[in-house]
């Protein structure tokens, strides 16, 4: 909760309910605005800032991206904090991917939402707006993904075999 919402009269939001990352301090993902909105973080903001240049921001670091948002949108409409809350712990394959995957050298991919490459290499090289490529044709058969919208495993065989929802 905002600790002193009378000065801070601009910063207008919701408690933040959500649970603490499993890897707090060591987390690699800190430049990721998805997974900064649904854990919390020791000694970091619970929303990132929002950056003057948004979309057309051209600072791809990883210390900018770790401090700054550019447009994406965290919360839906339907969705809440206590929604965030309820995202399960990570997998045990999901944590090696996690521990593995250096996101240092993520660039936002230019086709966001309606990127179609689902490759495990470009997944690896560029970050993109949480599920979206997984709702194509053929969902319905599929076992929903425990982790629903909030699911950052874009491997190409746990997409082809878990649905994932659509987030609009």
């Amino acid at each position: 909760k905002c600790r002193d919402k009378d000065s801070h009269t601009t910063h207008t939001h919701e408690p933040h309910d959500a649970p603490r990352c499993s890897y707090d301090r060591d987390c690699k993902k800190l430049n990721d605005p998805y997974h900064r909105a649904a854990y919390r973080h020791t000694g970091r903001p619970d929303f990132l800032q929002p950056c003057r240049y948004q979309k057309g921001c051209r600072d791809k670091t990883y210390d900018h991206r770790m401090k700054y948002s550019h447009g994406e949108e965290v919360f839906t409409k339907s969705s809440s904090s206590s929604a965030a809350a309820a995202a399960a712990a990570p997998s045990k394959e999901e944590s090696e991917k996690h521990e593995s995957h250096d996101h240092s050298e993520q660039t936002p991919c230019r086709d966001g939402r309606s990127c179609r490459d689902i490759s495990t290499d470009h997944r690896k090289q560029f970050s993109h707006p949480s599920t979206t490529t997984a709702n194509r044709a053929g969902n319905k058969s599929k076992t929903p993904c425990k982790f629903g919208v909030k699911c950052h495993n874009f491997d190409t065989d746990h997409r082809a075999d878990y649905s994932h929802p659509d987030k609009s």
